[in-house]
């Protein structure tokens, strides 16, 4: 095994947790506009959905994993398919929805049905999709670990669950410092 590849699992897995943490601060932020600023109610509408979807991406990726043929290829495939989601919730965020919101306000007032929980139930089903991409790649990259970089040890696999918790914590300082600051919202979706 050739230490490149170390290397550039090791940087795939930091650029996972960086782009994940950035996702989710400025998701967190874009429903803090819709639910009509409420910090609190889009903190836990995030943080419920991300855990939720990270758990049952692992829990699934986890039971299937050792019976991918190619787990770098599938790794690869999931990566992609978390930059179609994140650029589809980019795309929603930029629609000018302030008709349709204002539609649905009425709408859901005059059937007597909380705001905020059709909100949350919306926000929900939007981000619930690209989480559990995301609690599938961590599973996903244990097999690449072991199978075909055959780093079989535990020790390993460790170090790249912490590279990728690293990698977090870099994205979130760089989203609230610098991404967040000097790109806005969609520039910072775009990086992640």
């Amino acid at each position: 095994m050739a230490p490149l590849s170390i290397v550039v699992a090791l940087a795939a897995q930091f650029v996972s947790g960086a782009a994940a943490i950035i996702n989710q601060t400025v998701w967190q932020r874009s429903l803090l506009v819709y639910l009509a600023g409420s910090a609190a109610v889009s903190s836990m509408i995030v943080v419920l959905v991300f855990m939720a979807g990270l758990g049952a991406g692992a829990m699934w990726a986890g039971r299937t994993a050792d019976r991918i043929e190619n787990p770098a290829r599938a790794l690869g495939m999931v990566e992609l398919l978390l930059a179609v989601a994140n650029l589809l919730v980019l795309g929603l965020l930029s629609l000018d929805a302030s008709e349709a919101l204002q539609a649905v306000q009425r709408s859901t007032a005059s059937r007597g049905i909380p705001l905020g929980l059709l909100y949350a139930g919306v926000a929900s089903l939007v981000l619930l999709g690209p989480c559990f991409l995301m609690g599938v790649t961590s599973p996903l990259m244990s097999e690449v670990a072991q199978r075909q970089l055959r780093l079989r040890h535990n020790r390993f696999l460790v170090v790249l669950f912490f590279v990728n918790t690293l990698g977090a914590c870099a994205g979130g300082l760089a989203t609230g410092f610098q991404l967040l600051p000097r790109l806005g919202q969609q520039g910072s979706l775009r990086i992640a």
